[in-house]
């Protein structure tokens, strides 16, 4: 069981056993056990905790439907909490069993002189039960928003194929946008250096788009790996373009993208770098299959 799941479970306990606390005052109201204005306040003095546990019921619905749509392994994670169940549900099982006695005492005019004493003691009873749903509900929903971070962290964690990319731009700490700007900034380094080298570019003063030309330009050092000038055009401006409108931002300011933009750049540049790799290593790219065997 999950720190969800017994979240869930004890809601559920609780809006049940209240629902029952109300239907058990009608029926003995029915049946003479209670005045119409005994009845009446007794209700009134259980409703408003009912209703506080219906609306957390309705709060974890889109937490329940986010968690449904994760894949394994991460959903089926098991947690320990036996100990954590049995005080969980010992607590609300026995103010229950003594809320119930209590409704069914003074019907019976037994246990309590008179009104005003059931409503002091089922007032005592309500605050019981709203301290035990408040300390318990809020420390397993700390404990599930917990892991719910942990698990959209694990889901943005994806690994990169090229390992230079791998090893120098996924931060420790995945939360921290400072550092995805940093990590941003250094795949924007390392494609353009890798540019550089298969590229054979010895000028330093050339950067950013300006090293793409030399590469794929007509009369470019990569240029003869095409057969079809317009896919050698693509690559020239999909590289000058990603090299214009990634690098160069992240390179002159602070951008502190969110964590789900900085992996969507990281994938995006690793795809460039295996796609310029193809290009560097294959003695005619654009050949088909068939051309290349021949």
């Amino acid at each position: 069981m999950t720190e969800l799941q017994l979240k869930n479970r004890i809601e559920l306990f609780l809006i049940l056993s209240h629902s029952a606390f109300i239907l058990l005052v009608v029926a003995l109201y029915v049946f003479g056990g209670f005045l119409f204005a005994e009845m009446t306040t007794a209700i009134a003095l259980m409703v408003p905790m009912l209703s506080i546990f219906i609306t957390a019921v309705i709060k974890d619905f889109p937490l329940n439907s986010t968690l449904k749509t994760v894949p394994s392994p991460f959903v089926a994670k098991e947690y320990t909490l036996q100990k954590v169940q049995f005080i969980a549900f010992f607590i609300p099982s026995f103010l229950t069993f003594l809320l119930s006695a209590s409704i069914l005492l003074k019907a019976f005019n037994l246990g309590f002189a008179s009104f005003e004493q059931f409503k002091i003691f089922l007032g005592v009873s309500e605050t019981a039960f709203g301290l035990y749903g408040g300390f318990m509900l809020s420390s397993l929903a700390k404990k599930v928003n917990t892991k719910l971070g942990e698990l959209n962290a694990n889901i943005l964690w994806i690994e990169l194929a090229d390992p230079e990319l791998q090893a120098r731009c996924l931060p420790a700490d995945k939360t921290d946008s400072k550092l995805w700007d940093s990590a941003v900034r250094t795949a924007g380094v390392i494609l353009e250096e890798r540019l550089r080298k298969l590229g054979g570019i010895t000028d330093a003063h050339l950067t950013g788009p300006n090293i793409v030309n030399p590469l794929f330009g007509k009369d470019g050092t990569l240029a003869k790996k095409f057969r079809v000038d317009s896919e050698r055009e693509g690559y020239r401006n999909l590289y000058a373009g990603i090299v214009g409108a990634l690098r160069n931002p992240y390179a002159h300011r602070l951008i502190d993208p969110t964590p789900e933009d900085a992996m969507a750049s990281l994938i995006f540049v690793d795809l460039l770098l295996r796609m310029f790799q193809d290009v560097y290593t294959s003695p005619d790219f654009t050949a088909s299959p068939k051309e290349k065997s021949l």
